[in-house]
């Protein structure tokens, strides 16, 4: 109050309103709740008794705090908490059936599963998991809301509200949620049938595209069961400063950052035949583990420029200059070991080459092309290691290597275990 009649009604408001996301931000829910409370009844009262707004400025002031109070996410997520709170200290005064202590174990108990579950999301993402993480999310957004609605356990609300604060803002759980979507998003295409046509729907590999025509361009989409080791193939994929050597017209290749043990950002230069100049590209990409969840290795990139920024995640990007930039929707592998020797590999992308004055359908049909091209490169890169730089980049980095041989090989191992399955023991 002291703050408001020094400062004035709406700069008295705005420090407080700024107070009670600090306290939310301090996991301090109960203060927050209560100052936000204050607030809403000096605003109520000061239009009670104040016929008319004195000035412009001050209108504008007014009308600024008003639409925090109303819009303010930070603020909504108080106000219900305040809401419920009020709601459940007024059911627990007229509760006699549960003692106080039988009320808190049992919130007790909802904090403590609910931070398991984050703690193993946490540790499912560390490891690629991010569909086992994200079942641990959604397990504990469910659990969470179950308890915050119960009306029961009102002991101690703040320890759950501060869970769910982190289920919200946690910077981790925020990348399960994106990366879960972004997943989902770019796999549905491997499954859904409507609008692809099939360009070579005969041999170990076929081609389908389909045309996308908000962005002028075509998804392709290449599936073959090839005889080659799985590890080999994500050796391939992994090792991207060696892309030249299998990407049709991929004259160089750089990793700019390696972000975690399946996480890189990249950039790629293409040189096309005349009179087409030079292309590249920076990606973003990343590898999940779903072998558990999927009985795959997933796969998933894009451009990492959008709106012509200049680093990505805290790492500088190269500078544009005379290439042409290149844009990529989305890039998806899903690649599913059927015996320790042969592999079922899909792959999808949409990429825009930026060739204005070429004809659209040229383009689709050249790309298509590549994309055969592609695949008989992979394949015969992938068959054999021995002697290649492959070899030796394998036995330099024990770290990723090590850890892929022996999950691959626990994979093996389990699914000879299953009746009737058609996985080769190795």
């Amino acid at each position: 109050k002291q703050v408001v009649l020094l400062m004035g009604v709406a700069e008295g408001w705005a420090l407080a309103i700024q107070d009670t996301i600090d306290l939310y931000e301090s996991n301090k829910l109960r203060q927050a709740t209560e100052l936000l409370n204050d607030i809403e009844i000096q605003v109520e009262q000061y239009f009670e008794h104040t016929p008319h707004i004195e000035t412009a400025d001050e209108l504008q002031q007014l009308t600024i705090i008003c639409h925090h109070l109303n819009n303010d996410p930070i603020i909504n997520f108080v106000r219900e908490a305040r809401i419920k709170l009020q709601q459940m200290l007024q059911q627990r005064s007229q509760e006699t059936s549960a003692a106080p202590s039988e009320l808190a174990g049992n919130l007790k108990a909802t904090v403590i599963a609910l931070r398991d579950l984050i703690a193993k999301a946490h540790e499912h993402y560390s490891s690629d998991q991010i569909h086992s993480a994200a079942n641990c999310l959604l397990e504990a957004e469910k659990k969470a809301a179950a308890a915050y609605t119960a009306g029961s356990d009102v002991v101690d609300l703040d320890a759950l509200l501060e869970v769910m604060q982190q289920l919200n803002a946690d910077p981790i759980l925020v990348k399960i949620k994106n990366e879960a979507h972004e997943i989902a998003d770019v796999m549905s295409n491997f499954t859904g049938t409507d609008g692809w046509i099939a360009e070579k729907d005969t041999g170990p590999i076929r081609v389908f595209y389909k045309r996308e025509q908000s962005l002028d361009t075509i998804t392709l989409r290449l599936e073959g069961t090839i005889d080659v080791p799985l590890f080999n193939i994500l050796s391939l994929v992994y090792e991207s400063d060696l892309y030249s050597k299998w990407i049709p017209f991929c004259k160089h290749s750089k990793r700019i950052a390696k972000l975690a043990r399946s996480r890189q950002i990249i950039s790629q230069l293409f040189s096309l035949p005349p009179p087409v100049s030079n292309r590249e590209l920076c990606l973003w990409g990343y590898g999940i583990d779903a072998l558990q969840t999927h009985d795959a290795i997933m796969i998933v990139g894009r451009s990492c420029d959008e709106d012509g920024a200049d680093s990505f995640m805290g790492h500088a990007l190269p500078p544009k200059g005379k290439n042409v930039r290149m844009s990529c929707k989305y890039l998806g592998f899903h690649l599913t070991p059927l015996s320790p020797s042969r592999t079922h590999l899909k792959i999808i992308s949409n990429l825009d080459m930026h060739l204005k004055f070429i004809p659209v359908s040229m383009i689709n049909f050249f790309t298509r092309k590549l994309a055969s091209t592609l695949f008989k490169k992979l394949k015969k890169l992938a068959t054999n290691f021995e002697g290649s730089i492959y070899q030796q980049r394998i036995a330099e980095t024990p770290e990723f290597y090590g850890y892929l041989s022996d999950k691959l090989k626990s994979y093996f191992h389990e699914r000879t275990k299953v009746p009737n399955s058609d996985v080769t023991s190795p």
